[in-house]
């Protein structure tokens, strides 16, 4: 039987936010507050996040633990340069319906790491942007429903950014840094740290830049962030982190630590290394929906890789979204009736519905 849950969904619109960099400098000037919010309860569902003033603490903790006393994008940079399908064989090149433009983001950030991020414009480009993250999966390893999906988005009148994880296609395979290679997540926790979670940066500042890009071009446009497994993981945080994220939708990304299975299939920065011990996921699906925003979480119930709930819903959900609600902001939980780790129907649902398909 198909379980599917949806607690409403309200597309939101909002003034954008000042300068990044001066908010985040501003959060973590608050950041110290933090440290009085209270423990888990079971009340509350393990949320450590309880109300409108927890959110903004959390966050300036979140920024201080990942980038110190900078903004989000320290320590980074970004070109753009548009590509010419008829002279190249870019990775995208042809792959897709409706496209009017190529163009290749890259990000370079600490230790040289890059970030080849490839963005899609429609032929029909409408006030909408999306990022699609795809995760761990190499492009030989997309699933079937990643071109479907994108060319959907095309097809909506969306412009379409692709970011992949660290170390994956289009991306640099490995990192030289003092001698030693880096080629793996869990090696970077090797390198120097600037601050105590430091290396998540990596993850998330080609999606920081990607935005910095979008909101020089287009200021008044939804900026919207979605992902798939990894990607859905780098959705939650990097929407947890960054306001000027509009709506986001994770799809198989996380679950609260309480209710992580013994079979799940878990990568290094999904332990949230330097931050767990303060910050549960249930306290970023709020943040993700804070100041007036819009969040979707989508779990297959029977899902071979990772965060499957099975016929029930996760123990968090309602306080979660009840206090989403509370503090401004729409938090939807969906369930599909599925066994294979992909998109799915409901996915793609909520992905579009920005666009009111």
């Amino acid at each position: 039987m198909s379980l599917i849950k949806t607690s409403g969904f309200g597309t939101r619109f909002r003034v954008r936010s000042l300068v990044a960099g001066i908010l985040t400098l501003v959060l973590v000037g608050l950041g110290v507050l933090w440290f009085q919010i209270q423990p888990n309860s079971a009340t509350a569902a393990g949320l450590w996040v309880r109300a409108g003033e927890d959110v903004v603490t959390a966050r300036a903790y979140l920024v201080g633990q990942i980038f110190g006393e900078g903004s989000i994008t320290d320590d980074s940079t970004r070109k753009v340069e548009t590509i010419d399908c008829d002279v190249t064989t870019d990775l995208y090149c042809g792959t897709f319906d409706n496209v009017r433009t190529v163009e290749a983001l890259t990000v370079t950030m600490a230790y040289g790491m890059t970030s080849r991020v490839t963005i899609l414009t429609p032929a029909h480009p409408q006030e909408f942007f999306t990022m699609y993250h795809h995760g761990h999966a190499a492009p030989s390893e997309y699933s079937a429903d990643f071109a479907p999906t994108i060319n959907a988005l095309l097809s909506a009148g969306h412009t379409v950014a692709i970011i992949a994880m660290p170390f994956l296609p289009p991306n640099d395979h490995t990192l030289s840094v003092a001698g030693s290679t880096v080629s793996t997540h869990d090696e970077l926790v090797e390198l120097p740290r600037t601050a105590p979670s430091s290396e998540l940066r990596f993850f998330l500042q080609p999606v920081f830049q990607t935005v910095d890009e979008f909101t020089a071009r287009h200021p008044d446009w939804q900026i919207q962030l979605t992902g798939l497994s990894g990607g859905g993981w780098t959705t939650v945080v990097a929407a947890a982190i960054d306001t000027r994220i509009d709506r986001s939708v994770s799809i198989a990304g996380s679950t609260s630590f309480s209710s992580w299975g013994p079979r799940e299939s878990i990568d290094y920065e999904q332990t949230l290394p330097g931050i767990a011990h303060r910050i549960d996921y249930v306290d970023l699906y709020v943040l993700m929906t804070h100041p007036q925003r819009s969040a979707t979480l989508v779990y297959n119930t029977d899902d071979p890789c990772c965060f499957a709930p099975g016929d029930n819903p996760w123990v968090w959900d309602d306080a979660v979204t009840s206090l989403a609600g509370k503090v401004g902001g729409t938090l939807d939980v969906t369930y599909q009736s599925s066994n294979i780790h992909d998109i799915g129907s409901e996915g793609l649902k909520a992905i579009l519905l920005i666009s009111g398909e």
